[in-house]
C-alpha cells in the first residue's frame, strides 16, 4: 500500500536528503554510507513501516545519531 507522507514531511525528506547528499559531497560520508541509509529509508517505506521513515523525518537526533555511529564504527 505504501506510506503517505504530508507536504510538510516532503519538505523534511527534500532536507534529509540534501543533507546526506551534501555530508558525501564534503567526504563526511562514503557513497556506500549514504547509499546504505537512504535504502534503509527506503525499504521502511517499502514495507509500510511508516513510524521508521517518519522518526528520520522529524526527528533530528535520528540523522545525528546516525552520522556518530556510522564514523564510530569505521573500520
Amino acid at each position: 500500500m505504501g506510506i503517505k507522507i504530508s507536504d510538510a514531511q516532503q519538505k523534511q525528506l527534500d532536507a534529509l536528503l540534501g543533507e546526506l547528499l551534501d555530508a558525501h559531497a564534503s567526504g563526511q560520508f562514503t557513497n556506500a554510507e549514504v547509499v546504505g541509509v537512504i535504502a534503509h529509508i527506503l525499504t521502511a517505506a517499502a514495507i509500510d513501516n511508516g513510524d521508521e521513515v517518519k522518526s528520520w523525518l522529524e526527528d533530528p537526533a535520528v540523522i545525528k545519531r546516525w552520522k556518530d555511529d556510522t564514523r564510530a564504527h569505521r573500520t
